[in-house]
């Protein structure tokens, strides 16, 4: 069986919630879950993510964007519940971004921004970084530990998301994350105030992102993993 590829876009949030109302309005159950949601902020992400998908999986998989149903329940992850195929997807969004990533297996994809780290990085680092990675952490110069940490962070909720399920955050330390110089289960991208990951299986076909108002930026490969005995 060969490598799996990834298609995987960012785009704006409020360019996609405005595009769904003119495409999409018609799918009910998107309209209802949306109209539950009090937060404007969290509506226009939500109906974003859906307007996103369901272009990529038309531009991935075939079919008009609007053929492609994706179910709605709440904290769950979307999936595909109609459409020319049955492919896998994540979304995630933060502030004004909207990410998805569609493959045909299991993966997860999380968008964070660059400055977005809530609250100090030495106070958060017991609840995000493994044992193995707090030497590291600590030989970081102060100016570059949120970066060191919104990097592990984005890395982690990415994997979970390919699980399928929600992380905690003191769950983040039974995770371990490791840079490499090829290879691993995940992509990490830096640019444009935004940090982007992706996480799926080994030896997948990691693409160049089609990031809307985000510059071209180099992939760089890490491997994420639950915390081993050896760790």
């Amino acid at each position: 069986m060969g490598a799996r590829a990834i298609a995987l876009r960012v785009d704006s949030v409020a360019r996609c919630a405005a595009a769904w109302h003119r495409d999409r309005h018609g799918h009910a159950a998107e309209r209802e879950r949306a109209a539950s949601i009090a937060s404007p902020i969290r509506r226009a992400q939500f109906l974003a993510g859906r307007w996103l998908a369901a272009q990529s999986l038309a531009a991935r998989h075939g079919g008009p964007a609007d053929a492609w149903h994706l179910s709605c329940v709440p904290d769950q992850p979307p999936r595909v519940l109609q459409g020319p195929g049955r492919p896998w997807l994540s979304i995630s969004h933060r502030g004004d971004s909207v990410a998805c990533a569609i493959a045909d297996g299991p993966v997860g994809v999380d968008v964070e921004l660059e400055d977005g780290l809530r609250g100090a990085a030495d106070e958060r680092a017991d609840f995000v970084l493994a044992a193995a990675e707090q030497p590291a952490f600590a030989q970081t110069a102060a100016p570059a530990r949120a970066a060191f940490l919104l990097a592990r962070w984005t890395l982690k909720e990415a994997w979970a998301k390919r699980q399928a399920r929600g992380l905690a955050l003191g769950a983040m330390r039974d995770l371990v994350s490791r840079p490499l110089a090829q290879g691993g289960n995940a992509r990490l991208w830096r640019a444009g105030g935004l940090v982007l990951a992706v996480c799926a299986e080994a030896g997948t076909l990691w693409p160049q992102p089609m990031l809307a108002g985000m510059p071209t930026a180099t992939p760089e490969p890490w491997q994420v993993a639950p915390v081993s005995p050896r760790h």
